[in-house]
């Protein structure tokens, strides 16, 4: 008979010779397995024939592994940042099961529970600590399994509750704006000065922007010794500004963080964002306006710009802001091209390289301006109506933006337009609201602030219907006018008008009739805007003759009056004469009259006396005198 077993290790078979020992005996004694683990017996008896029977009859374990202590919490050597941790411990024995365990902290310990013997093959135990100072700390574990193998081991950890922070730190560079080279790292040393001892090794964690970078190792903290870390800004940060800041980490955990310092790294000169000339074009005939920006980390101390030849940095017109617009002085430039340039130095004293504009200086060249616009308009009063316009720039000159100027007597305002650079083009209008005020024919004039260029359109107002309406029933009641004059005319010229006074009257009323024949004509070409104008002129020319007509007149009646005196006079004075020959010639008496025959009238004085009767009647009382003499005497009579 023969016996066999099988498990993890290899098929083994045991030759039984003789019946007098078990099976264990034999096992244990000469046939052990090499290898733990589960087995399974089978027994094969041989018949006298020489055939087997085989039969599977036990099982056993092969256990000689001690159990496993599964490390938990605290793990060994760990620091912890509490005062009353809960020690747990696994314990496993995948074999023949867990006999026993215990934990030993401080005198006390904890057994596993009799319920947990041999039922599974892994088991938590736990012991509750309290109030732990902040020191380090031993604990004892021991397991054992039910094939009798054991083990035990000590544990340790450290308490620390303590938070690392410090009495005080410093930083080496401290933050700020600092010059530093391109492609180098930049170093930061901070010393601190710790606040008390602590049981665990600090680790200072350096942060840029909020990112960790690399630290350089643990220190131990004891007070009133000061410890140093130092933290490196990469070079991929270099011309920026970052915000840096540190974290002490002890080895349980517990951790303190700095304030943010904000240091600038300023690795490169300035540079010049842009560089342009105000408006899209390269043609100038003036000083000319450009925008420019430079920019640097440790700030833009100055911005210098010079035109064709360098004069040496610091030596252009220069500038204190680091964004703006300036003017190029034109006024030494030869005509043709040219070139300025725009340079900017930093805090450091380091300068850009120089941006340029190259442009075209034509100072005897005028900017081009095309308009637009109809040659006349035509409306009536009470009307409204655009006067629109387009303007385009037809040359190679800018025309920067400005107001456009419409004008006629008391009409004026004003349209803004846009800078026009060669080829642009902007279209406008002004509203004209005609009234009656406004009617006749003006020139309204368009003037560019910005540009020698002014246009001219002829505005024709006329009346509306109820305008021609009122001029047809002026010039009706002119004529009426005109009518009454002539025919008083006619009236004097038959009461004997002399012909001096008809010519001067008859030249008023020619005038006036010429108006109004000329006004009257206009409405029959529907020229209303030009009758409303004649009617205002007639007034005056009708007030001139009806003026001269009184004035005639009166001189008229004067003379008429006059001539009946002097006919009186006349009567009168023959008589006196008649008797004067009469005492002349008659011998009787010898009379000296002297200046007789001057008063007796010619035929041509006697005419002029007619036109002129005071005349006349102011020489006869004034020889009268002279007859009188002295004193209102008597007449002088000479006698011979």
């Amino acid at each position: 008979m023969t016996i066999e077993y099988s498990g993890p290790d290899s098929h083994s078979r045991i030759f039984n010779e003789s019946n007098d020992r078990s099976w264990e005996d034999v096992i244990e004694d000469d046939y052990g397995p090499d290898e733990a683990g589960e087995y399974d017996i089978i027994a094969t008896a041989v018949e006298e024939d020489g055939s087997e029977s085989q039969e599977e009859f036990e099982s056993f374990v092969f256990d000689d592994e001690t159990p496993d202590l599964i490390e938990d919490y605290p793990e060994d050597g760990e620091f912890i940042d509490e005062d009353s941790p809960v020690i747990d411990v696994g314990f496993e024995d995948e074999l023949s099961g867990l006999a026993n365990a215990s934990i030993e902290f401080d005198g006390e310990t904890v057994y596993l529970d009799e319920d947990d013997i041999g039922e599974t093959s892994e088991v938590l135990l736990e012991l509750e600590a309290e109030d732990l100072d902040d020191d380090s700390y031993d604990f004892d574990v021991w397991a054992e399994d039910r094939a009798g193998n054991d083990d035990s081991d000590t544990w340790s950890f450290t308490v620390d509750t303590l938070t690392p922070d410090p009495e005080d730190y410093e930083l080496d560079p401290s933050s700020g704006l600092h010059e530093v080279d391109l492609g180098d790292d930049f170093d930061i040393e901070i010393t601190v000065e710790p606040s008390e001892d602590h049981e665990s090794e600090i680790e200072a964690l350096c942060l840029i922007d909020g990112d960790e970078e690399d630290s350089d190792g643990r220190e131990e903290f004891e007070e009133e010794e000061e410890v140093e870390f130092e933290c490196s800004i990469p070079d991929d940060y270099m011309d920026q500004s970052v915000e840096f800041e540190f974290e002490l980490v002890d080895q349980a955990g517990n951790d303190w963080v700095s304030d943010y310092h904000v240091y600038e790294l300023d690795a490169t000169p300035p540079s010049v964002e842009y560089f342009e000339s105000s408006i899209n074009i390269s043609v100038f005939n003036d000083d000319f306006e450009v925008e420019y920006l430079a920019s640097d980390l440790s700030g833009v101390q100055n911005v210098e710009y010079y035109l064709n030849d360098d004069p040496g940095q610091g030596e252009g017109t220069s500038f204190s802001e680091d964004e703006g617009e300036f003017y190029v002085d034109t006024s030494d430039l030869d005509t043709g091209n040219n070139t300025v340039y725009l340079r900017a130095q930093d805090e450091f004293d380091r300068w850009s390289t120089a941006s340029s504009i190259d442009f075209e200086y034509r100072p005897d060249q005028s900017p081009e301006l095309s308009i637009d616009i109809i040659d006349e308009l035509e409306l009536e009063a009470g009307e409204t109506e655009n006067l629109d316009l387009g303007v385009e720039n037809t040359g190679d000159m800018f025309i920067p933006q400005g107001e456009i100027a419409a004008s006629y007597d008391m009409f004026n305002e004003t349209q803004n337009y846009a800078d026009l650079l060669p080829g642009d083009r902007i279209d406008t209008s002004f509203e004209i609201e005609a009234s009656e005020d406004d009617i006749g024919e003006h020139e309204l004039s368009l003037e560019f602030s910005t540009v020698d260029v002014t246009e001219t359109v002829e505005l024709i107002i006329n009346p509306n219907e109820e305008g021609r309406e009122d001029i047809d029933g002026q010039l009706d009641a002119y004529n009426d006018e005109y009518q009454t004059l002539s025919e008083d005319f006619e009236d004097l010229k038959d009461g004997g008008l002399s012909e001096e006074r008809s010519d001067r009257l008859e030249t008023d009323i020619s005038s006036f009739e010429a108006a109004l024949n000329e006004a009257e004509e206009s409405t029959e070409n529907e020229d209303y805007f030009e009758a409303h104008n004649l009617v205002d002129e007639l007034s005056a020319e009708m007030q001139q003759s009806q003026d001269t007509f009184a004035e005639v007149e009166e001189e008229h009646q004067v003379s008429v009056r006059n001539r009946r005196v002097i006919m009186v006079v006349l009567g009168l004075f023959a008589v006196l004469i008649g008797s004067i020959i009469y005492v002349f010639y008659n011998e009787e008496y010898e009379l000296d009259i002297p200046g007789l025959d001057e008063l007796m009238p010619d035929s041509e004085s006697t005419s002029a006396g007619i036109e002129d009767s005071e005349s006349i009647v102011d020489k006869l009382k004034s020889k009268i005198e002279d007859l009188r003499g002295p004193d209102d005497s008597e007449p002088v009579y000479e006698f011979k």
